[in-house]
């Protein structure tokens, strides 16, 4: 084998191990998934929170909010999704945080702030 054709191979192995580590199995499971981003904030109270901004076929449009302090988790959904595991947030609310995982615009981040305060309270 010439050195050409086994960085083809590895190139190609690369590629089938990104798809099936991620999207294999998330189309199998979750019916798609799209990692939108994330994007760390602090509260009010300024304590720093992670929020994952997510989308799936099955949950929809949600958040995933970890305490960077704690072992706390908030799940919510713009969905509509498991009412009692899952807050409930709008879509615009969805969207502003799914900006701020590419954007930082001071008054897009004190908007989702303000929203992050009411959730995590």
């Amino acid at each position: 084998m010439n050195p050409a054709e086994i960085i083809t191979l590895i190139k190609t192995g690369k590629a089938a191990y990104k798809i099936g580590k991620y999207g294999l199995f998330d189309n199998i499971i979750h019916g798609g998934k799209d990692r939108v981003g994330e994007v760390q904030m602090r509260d009010s109270s300024y304590r720093l929170w992670e929020v994952k901004v997510r989308e799936t076929g099955k949950r929809g449009r949600y958040l995933k909010i970890s305490s960077k302090l704690s072992d706390e988790e908030i799940l919510a959904s713009a969905e509509g999704y498991k009412p009692g595991k899952y807050m409930s947030i709008t879509q615009d609310e969805w969207t502003v945080f799914a900006l701020c995982t590419e954007n930082d615009d001071p008054q897009l981040i004190s908007c989702a702030q303000n929203i992050l305060d009411r959730l995590v309270r």
